[in-house]
């Protein structure tokens, strides 16, 4: 009996033996780590919406402004967008008219929305103008759209820079000059004007009439112009008037006093000048 419990003990201590420098071992290994990173990048904004179909007229002989909006996306958040880098041009032909200012006017998630501003002048040609509009995030990363149209329609304005014109005489007295002279019509709209019509009316004064066909006009100083009528437009020959800046069409008057006629001054209604297209 004995010697079966000292064989049993004897096993016992043998496994021990065995196992236990093995989980020693085990637990007394060595650790080791990796280092981790993720790399999210950047995404360039994409514009979303451009105004189109929008128009204006312009304003006769100065300068309007038009307003154009705007939107774009950026799955980097609305933040990553430079705000400074938002433009938009509208194009006609060889000419591109640049917003001077585009503000930030609301965002929702990650969408945001410009609003800019572009000049335009009274002689822009009427037309739909192409519209591109631009916005780049903070890495430098833009979109461009170019889908868009803007219209700018007819504006028919001139202006004549002498309020007024005289003449001064003796009756009889031929081939007498405005003053001041020339009178000079401005193209104040945007459209190519083949003639200037002129509607004279007869003058009235101390009983006696200056008739309006007393009254010649032309583009080149000379004495031997057309003769006006009484309440009906007169083509003036040769007074084509293009739009652009500053374009005028100077007009010269003389009259030919009728012989005869009290000493008095003369009056009427106004005189229009009415370009045709």
């Amino acid at each position: 009996m004995k010697r079966k419990v000292l064989s049993v003990f004897i096993f016992l201590a043998t496994i021990a033996l065995i196992t236990v420098p093995l989980l020693m071992l085990t637990s007394a290994a060595d650790t080791d780590t990796v280092s981790v990173t993720a790399s999210v990048q950047n995404v360039a904004p994409t514009i979303t919406y451009v105004q189109t179909g929008a128009s204006a007229t312009p304003s006769g002989g100065t300068t309007k402004e038009i307003q154009i909006r705007f939107n774009a996306t950026d799955s980097n958040s609305v933040d990553d967008f430079a705000d400074a880098t938002a433009q938009v041009n509208i194009t006609n032909a060889a000419v591109t008219l640049t917003s001077h200012a585009c503000a930030a006017s609301g965002l929702t998630g990650t969408m945001e929305s410009w609003l800019c501003n572009i000049t335009i002048n009274y002689y822009q040609v009427p037309a739909a103008w192409s519209v591109t509009a631009y916005i780049a995030d903070s890495a430098g990363n833009g979109d461009t759209d170019t889908s868009a149209t803007f219209t700018i329609n007819n504006l028919d304005d001139v202006a004549v820079t002498q309020a007024s014109m005289a003449f001064t005489g003796t009756p009889g007295q031929t081939n007498v000059a405005s003053d001041p002279s020339p009178i000079a019509v401005t193209n104040t709209g945007n459209q190519n004007y083949a003639t200037v019509g002129v509607t004279a009316h007869d003058l009235s004064g101390g009983g006696d009439t200056i008739p309006a066909t007393a009254f010649n006009v032309n583009i080149s100083d000379s004495s031997d112009g057309q003769a006006l009528a009484d309440g009906s437009p007169v083509q003036v020959t040769g007074s084509t008037l293009a739009r652009g800046a500053g374009a005028t069409r100077n007009l010269y008057f003389y009259l030919d006093i009728p012989s005869g006629i009290v000493n008095a001054s003369y009056s009427s209604a106004a005189w229009t000048f009415d370009p045709t297209v």
